[in-house]
């Protein structure tokens, strides 16, 4: 894998534009919530598969963080205002 490769997704289907900050939603329970890019580890997955952390806020509880491949990764859901 060259060197420009190496922080590009490997799923067709993930999202374009990551990167540190970046607002994203993931399947959490049987909902998908809002979570932050707080972490970019790289292509540390099956097959080169790109991982990143990321970090679940919650209301009244103290944050969550986790490491997931990119494809698991959706569009982040409109925030509740």
């Amino acid at each position: 894998m060259s060197a420009s490769n190496a922080r590009l997704p490997k799923s067709p289907g993930s999202l374009p534009g990551l990167a540190v900050g970046s607002r994203v939603g993931v399947l959490f329970g049987t909902k998908v919530r809002a979570a932050e890019i707080v972490e970019d580890r790289g292509p540390l997955g099956k097959d080169g598969d790109r991982i990143v952390r990321i970090r679940l806020d919650f209301p009244e509880e103290d944050p969550i963080e986790f490491e997931v491949p990119v494809a698991w990764l959706k569009p982040a859901p409109p925030s509740a205002a």
